[in-house]
């Protein structure tokens, strides 16, 4: 036999898979629910930095704005400027201009160099300064052509530049470069703010979940950023430039989520720029702690089903080790099982029920198997006697010396059919069906033997033709009815019925005899009884005489075949004089 799962073990499986689905299912759920909470938040956080950022660009832009303001305020430096750029410039006026730089970041710690220089590359410059004249006019000249420097308003920010002054500690500033005009707004030279770079970095150092952010500062009027500490190529900058023109607060590429920030007083705007894997982060810890007390859960509970269902199983273990060790022989023996569980006592106790039925069936079937071998020995004695084979010959003689040559057929095929039935010993279990032709092969025979004296007929209903019933029930009734019958009347009337109704199976069979006498019919109710209370093999040996195919030994066929479901009566005088005998059993 193969091997195959307990149920206990199947119980255990069946319910920690379960939970663990439970268990899976209540994790992803929460896990979602926590990863859109933090992903919302952390847009909610970027866009408040952006925002910050923003607004700490505008003080440092602002700032820078200011001393430019601060310098050419007023007509001191008007008049300064322009007598500066005549060839009778004197000591004083260069003083004069230079003072006016150095007031006006003197005061402003992030402020590096304030420098002031004309379209001819002259300048004059806060701090140490080295460039080449030529190379500041090319510098003029550059703004000029590059940069649109004829508005009221006209200024340019250059960001993340080597220091143009003094290139040799390698310093990166931030600029902001305005164009000088003179009375008629014609451009006599620049005024040039710079700014550590390192400033700008405090200002977009920012972090989000303990993970530095990319920030970028874009310029909207030149397309250039200002600033940027991403450190992409100029492609990446190129497409960070195109999003920072949109007016949608939040975007995302592949793997990024960008803020965007426009500025309240000037032509720019920030890009805060973070790792999606940065904000899932904090998730990504949490489905980490989720699924090790899950993977926990799901053990416990493993654990705590496999023992539960063994406690549970255990009763229905012992059953069924018991019912392991029964046979046939130990069917009647009662263990002694306790169990607390009212659905496992009703197994036991069904189970010892249906041992101790099923031991009585088997002595039923015991009883049957011997009776119903006797049976069909006087059935097959019965038929194959002299007396009944000499006088259906001698009948068939008749019939054929009269010319009744089909008659005559007639009966030799019923006599042929009577014969093959009661010979064959495999089957001793036949359907109602198979019965009824018997009988009437049966009766055809007698008819041809007795003519007029006999009538008979035969009813079933047809649900009731495939219904099993112990082979030859029916004849030895009908041949005990002809036979005491025909002593008593010259015609005899033999009717057969079988109905079925409300579940159960009615037999009627009834003649018009003299009646069966109250001793004979008391005599066959007690041999029923001294059957079922006597030992089988004694019984069978001394005292199961069918000789004619008694009415007693049918109905103790019938009785152990059906069981509790047979019953029968005996009705010694029926409306035509004679006797009926009725049994029944269930469907």
């Amino acid at each position: 036999m193969k091997n195959r799962m307990k149920i206990s073990s199947k119980l255990s499986l069946s319910y920690a898979l379960l939970v663990s689905v439970m268990v899976i299912v209540a994790v992803f759920i929460f896990y979602k629910y926590y990863s859109d909470q933090v992903y919302d938040e952390g847009k909610n956080n970027l866009i408040q930095i952006s925002d910050t950022v923003m607004a700490q660009v505008d003080t440092h832009l602002n700032t820078l704005d200011q001393v430019s303001i601060d310098v050419m305020a007023g007509s001191t430096f008007s008049r300064a400027w322009e007598h500066w750029l005549t060839e009778e410039r004197t000591y004083a006026d260069t003083a004069t201009l230079r003072k006016r730089l150095v007031d006006a970041y003197k005061n402003r710690s992030n402020i590096r160099r304030v420098a002031i220089y004309n379209l001819e590359g002259e300048y004059i410059c806060t701090g140490q300064a080295s460039p080449e004249r030529s190379a500041v006019r090319q510098r003029a000249q550059g703004l000029i052509e590059n940069y649109n420097m004829n508005q009221a308003t006209s200024r340019v920010y250059l960001g993340q530049t080597e220091d143009f002054w003094d290139n040799s500690r390698g310093v990166s500033v931030v600029t902001e470069i305005k164009p000088i005009k003179n009375a008629d707004t014609v451009i006599t030279g620049f005024i040039e703010i710079q700014q550590n770079i390192f400033y700008m970095d405090d200002v977009c150092g920012a972090t989000i979940n303990g993970s530095a952010v990319g920030v970028a500062v874009f310029m909207d009027d030149i397309n250039e950023y200002f600033y940027s500490n991403i450190g992409q190529d100029d492609g990446y900058m190129a497409d960070l430039a195109r999003m920072a023109k949109q007016y949608s607060r939040i975007q995302q590429t592949g793997n990024e989520i960008i803020a965007i920030a426009p500025s309240n007083y000037f032509s720019c705007r920030t890009i805060v720029v973070v790792q999606k894997s940065v904000l899932n982060a904090a998730v990504n810890q949490m489905l980490s702690g989720l699924i090790f007390v899950a993977f926990l859960m799901i053990l416990l509970n493993a654990v705590f089903c496999r023992i539960i269902t063994r406690v549970i199983m255990k009763p229905l273990n012992a059953l069924v080790h018991r019912m392991e060790k029964v046979d046939i022989h130990n069917l009647g023996e009662k263990g002694l099982m306790h169990t607390k569980s009212l659905e496992t006592e009703i197994l036991i106790t069904s189970f010892e029920s249906m041992a101790s039925r099923l031991q009585e069936a088997l002595e039923r079937q015991k009883k049957m198997e011997s009776v119903q071998n006797k049976a069909l020995f006087d059935a097959l004695q019965s038929v194959m006697g002299p007396h009944f084979l000499y006088n259906s010959l001698g009948g068939i003689a008749n019939m054929c010396e009269q010319g009744e040559n089909e008659e005559a057929a007639d009966a030799c095929y019923s006599l042929t059919e009577i014969l093959r039935y009661a010979a064959d010993y495999e089957d001793t279990e036949v359907t109602i069906g198979d019965e009824m032709d018997n009988l009437r092969s049966y009766l055809s025979i007698m008819k041809s033997r007795y003519r007029q004296r006999l009538e008979y007929e035969i009813y079933m209903d047809e649900e009731c033709k495939y219904l099993l019933i112990p082979k030859l029930t029916y004849q030895p009734l009908a041949e005990n009815a002809i036979k005491y019958s025909l002593i008593e009347r010259e015609t005899v009337v033999l009717k057969v019925s079988t109905i079925c109704r409300d579940g159960k199976v009615v037999v009627k069979i009834a003649d018009n005899g003299s009646g069966i006498t109250e001793e004979a019919a008391k005599k066959i109710r007690n041999r029923l009884k001294e059957f079922t209370e006597e030992e089988v093999e004694l019984y069978t040996s001394a005292k199961v005489q069918f000789g004619g195919m008694g009415l007693s030994g049918t109905l103790i066929r019938l009785s152990l075949f059906y069981g509790d479901g047979f019953w029968y009566e005996l009705d010694s005088q029926n409306e035509e004089g004679g006797t009926s005998i009725l049994f029944g059993f269930n469907k």
